[in-house]
């Protein structure tokens, strides 16, 4: 990371994929936390993902 991300030789960018509704929304919710919260979100919605699919 430090050599490559950090020095802008490389950038890491991350897309999700809609297979349905609730994949749609669990994105939607996760971009809605904002750029920093981001991971924070997917992380608990990827947790919980039995209980809301």
């Amino acid at each position: 990371k430090e050599a490559y991300i950090d020095t802008g030789l490389i950038r890491f960018i991350y897309r999700e994929v809609y297979f349905d509704a609730y994949g749609l929304w669990a994105a939607m919710v996760a971009r809605c936390g904002g750029e920093m919260r981001y991971f924070g979100i997917a992380d608990m919605l990827y947790a919980e993902q039995r209980e809301w699919t």
